[in-house]
């Protein structure tokens, strides 16, 4: 996992806790808005990460947990091209209440969002285009602005990953 350099000690939500872990810049290998990411983490000494690759359907998907909770859950999968970042939300428990953009691309609320990303094809799923999603969970922090950053960023980094150039996402 690599991390945002300037952590040690962050201080955590208004209640006095402190964030003793460093921020990761990525979830599922892709780098995000580390920044956005900060917004939305509790407080607490230690982040893991736990990455699940299913061949089928063809699903990525990562869990960030601080002292062994989870708090935020990122993937991406494969839908029919023609489906509406909303409809791939539903996908997501803890997504409700959110925006689609005006282009029809993210759908954004205060606890996750769902990216459509562009340009990425595969032989293996004719007719399908990868969506990246991304919930959060646990004692995360709420907060819309952050998490379409962090939407953004992470369909963003799918866009110029190997796995989608080579369709192998």
């Amino acid at each position: 996992m690599t991390v945002l350099g300037l952590t040690a000690l962050l201080a955590g939500c208004g209640d006095g806790a402190k964030r003793e872990y460093a921020v990761p810049n990525a979830l599922c290998g892709k780098v995000v808005d580390a920044k956005a990411l900060a917004t939305v983490l509790p407080a607490g000494k230690k982040i893991t990460s736990q990455e699940t690759r299913d061949k089928f359907p063809n699903v990525t998907q990562c869990t960030l947990r601080v002292d062994g909770k989870d708090v935020i859950a990122a993937r991406y999968d494969w839908w029919d091209k023609e489906t509406s970042p909303s409809v791939v939300s539903r996908e997501f428990w803890n997504v409700k209440n959110g925006e689609l953009t005006k282009d029809d691309r993210y759908f954004i609320s205060e606890t996750g969002g769902v990216g459509r990303v562009s340009g990425c094809r595969t032989t293996v799923l004719p007719n399908r285009t990868l969506y990246a999603g991304m919930e959060l969970r646990g004692s995360a922090h709420k907060n819309s602005q952050a998490m379409k950053r962090l939407i953004v960023s992470y369909t963003e980094a799918l866009e110029q990953s190997d796995d989608c150039k080579h369709g192998q996402a």
